[in-house]
């Protein structure tokens, strides 16, 4: 049973852990892939367009080319499958992000969610249950809505 429990801690808080890399900024990005990949599979239904707008936005927001771009969510996929929990990302976020950019990692969310012309309850409980991770107030989570709603 400690095995287990030191291979899961291995796994999950271990070198190739997003939080634990050698570059922030790149466990920065696949974090907040992973995230995007989260946000388009929570309503149950992982969409093509959801994740299309999603690479679209973390090449504007990382400056990455389209294969780039491409691998990130690919990556983020991979992260998103093996994750236990939104802990590590949110974390991982949490330290390195400072309330502007984490309002505007809520807007790229929210467009995600947004992106299939309809908001999801899923996708709602989501992104409250991310606002609270990323210490992100209810007020500030409204405004990101109404930002990316404006975008669209």
């Amino acid at each position: 049973m400690f095995a287990s429990f030191v291979e899961f801690i291995e796994k999950n808080l271990g070198e190739n852990h997003p939080a634990s890399g050698r570059d922030p900024q790149q466990a920065l990005r696949l974090a907040t892939a992973a995230l995007c990949v989260e946000m388009a599979r929570a309503d149950l239904q992982e969409k093509p367009e959801e994740l299309e707008r999603a690479k679209m936005m973390l090449a504007q927001r990382f400056s990455l080319d389209e294969h780039q771009a491409q691998a990130l969510i690919s990556a983020g996929r991979t992260e998103s499958d093996q994750s236990v929990s939104l802990y590590h990302f949110t974390h991982l976020l949490n330290e390195h992000l400072d309330e502007p950019k984490k309002r505007t990692l809520m807007e790229m969310l929210w467009q995600v969610a947004y992106e299939d012309g309809s908001l999801d309850k899923y996708e709602d409980a989501l992104m409250h249950k991310l606002a609270e991770l990323l210490y992100v107030p209810p007020r500030e989570l409204m405004l990101a809505k109404h930002k990316a709603l404006s975008a669209k």
